[in-house]
């Protein structure tokens, strides 16, 4: 496919009780197994809180959830022994380029310092056998377009970067945000190397 990267992305997002990672957990987590540009394999959990899990109502009230709703998500061990198996098993089940996915997300260093939390949490794998410490973040390469002048919106949101380039975005619902990232991603890596939208 035309401009689309080669290897392996794990395209992920997370909705969180709150914006620290050691004292707020993750209730819905969502990927997208990207390789060589085409998605071959999604997911999306909807998680428990753990014991001493944190809540900020805010962030519950940006995420149209209640801590009674969130607990009848999966527990984070079940989310994370399956999440597991999806990782090898997509790695050993196609031609994948090396044997480690390369996170990639709108923001992804928050999303990650979640997902790392959730990893030392469960220990149902070990976060550098599977992962490359190399993050792809969407939202840098928005603010690098837009430094130079190639995106008219003064807000970095994804909802106003996605309503630019007529991606459709039901915002704070992790998977819809990882899907309109994913076009969104594919339309300004087409644009930069001077295609278009």
């Amino acid at each position: 496919m035309k401009n689309i990267p080669i290897g392996n992305y794990l395209y992920i997002d997370v909705e969180t009780t709150g914006l620290d990672p050691l004292r707020h957990g993750v209730h819905q987590l969502a990927v997208l197994f990207v390789i060589d540009g085409e998605i071959v394999d999604r997911v999306g959990y909807r998680i428990a809180p753990y014991q001493s899990c944190q809540f900020d109502q805010k962030a519950l009230e940006i995420s149209g959830v209640s801590e009674e709703k969130i607990a009848c998500g999966d527990s984070e061990r079940i989310v994370m022994r399956d999440l597991s198996y999806r990782l090898r098993r997509v790695r050993y089940g196609t031609k994948v380029r090396s044997d480690r996915w390369s996170p990639v997300g709108y923001n992804v260093g928050f999303d990650m310092g979640f997902f790392k939390e959730l990893v030392m949490r469960t220990d149902m794998f070990r976060y550098s056998d599977l992962m490359t410490h190399r993050q792809v973040d969407v939202l840098q390469l928005v603010r690098n377009m837009h430094a130079a002048g190639m995106i008219g919106s003064k807000s970095a949101k994804l909802s106003d970067i996605c309503a630019e380039f007529g991606v459709e975005l039901d915002a704070h619902d992790a998977m819809n945000d990882i899907e309109a990232t994913f076009v969104l991603h594919r339309k300004l890596l087409n644009i930069i190397r001077g295609g278009r939208q």
